[in-house]
């Protein structure tokens, strides 16, 4: 075999092997490369399935965390502060940021010869911040009322529809929680409603309606005193009318217990124009609260005068409403 022949034969041996090498080489790198990119997916799946996992973890704690909080608030007792609906006395609490207070009230007013029922009030209050509550109230009213003529001919007179709106203001300037004493004020303007019927027959400038002229402002001073087992409340306040110069003062005082977990009890005074003596007002009222719910609660009052006012007639008070407490839902 020639020298030629020799080199032939090594270079194709050479490149046989190197051939062979090339592919083993190939082979790896495609093999490293298809592990790679699955490795990849898998740490991939692997991570999202992780952050699903901890979104579904952060949505079963808030899920647990609004149960909790709903079981906390069915788990509290009834309220047991003297505080209007059914009460005549305002207490000083309000219903927290965000949240609702709606109050569906029937009411009446019973004398000898009048009477006056709101059928229903509705009473709307909204909460700013801790301290902050805002008001709005009108009611839709029927009255009947018995007037005699200059001959002793007595006659009735019945009106209804749309009464004078309220609105408030509740803030509350004074909170301590050790003491439990807690001060607030809660301006108030009523005003008749747009659209609605001035009482009294055409021929003395009225529209056979309920709701009255001018505009009435109102400033009470609001406490509430808590203790273990009892609760107190006081107001004093002032009222003016643009269609009277007189400025009255009035004031209340009550106190309020729980009987069970579920109903507390209350009892107050409340005067109005008690700078006035002839047409001083003070009555007694006695009231319930009856929890329902963690949000819905039913209260009532029954009333009566122990001193009559400009009308000389003594009146029977009776309230009874529907409480309803909500927080919309958080996004």
């Amino acid at each position: 075999m020639t020298a030629v022949e020799l080199r032939s034969r090594f270079f194709d041996h050479e490149e046989g092997l190197l051939g062979n090498l090339l592919r083993v080489l190939s082979t790896i790198i495609v093999s490293s490369l298809v592990a790679s990119i699955g490795f990849a997916q898998d740490a991939k799946s692997e991570k999202i399935g992780r952050h699903r996992s901890i979104e579904s973890e952060r949505k079963e704690a808030a899920d647990a965390a609004g149960t909790d909080s709903l079981a906390e608030q069915a788990e509290e007792p009834v309220e047991m502060v003297v505080g209007s609906p059914p009460m005549v006395s305002d207490d000083t609490g309000t219903p927290g940021n965000g949240n609702w207070e709606i109050n569906v009230v029937l009411d009446g007013d019973i004398s000898k010869d009048s009477n006056a029922f709101e059928l229903p009030l509705m009473d709307i209050n909204y909460g700013i911040g801790d301290r902050v509550q805002l008001k709005y109230e009108v009611p839709y009213v029927v009255t009947r009322n018995t007037k005699f003529d200059e001959n002793g001919k007595r006659t009735t007179e019945q009106a209804s529809g749309v009464s004078n709106s309220k609105v408030g203001l509740k803030y509350r300037f004074y909170d301590n929680d050790r003491s439990g004493l807690s001060l607030a004020v809660y301006p108030q303007v009523e005003f008749r409603t747009p659209g609605s019927k001035l009482e009294g027959e055409p021929d003395e400038g009225g529209d056979g309606g309920v709701a009255e002229e001018g505009v009435t402002y109102a400033l009470p001073i609001l406490l509430t005193k808590e203790f273990q087992r009892a609760s107190i409340t006081a107001n004093l306040g002032t009222e003016r009318s643009t269609e009277d110069d007189h400025v009255g003062i009035a004031a209340s005082f009550g106190v309020g217990t729980r009987l069970t977990d579920e109903l507390a009890v209350m009892g107050e005074i409340a005067g109005q124009d008690l700078n006035r003596a002839d047409e001083r007002r003070i009555l007694l009222n006695v009231g319930f609260r009856l929890k329902i719910s963690a949000k819905q609660a039913i209260v009532g009052s029954v009333g009566h005068d122990i001193l009559d006012g400009a009308d000389g007639q003594k009146h029977l008070y009776v309230t009874l409403a529907y409480q309803h407490f909500f927080q919309p839902k958080k996004r």
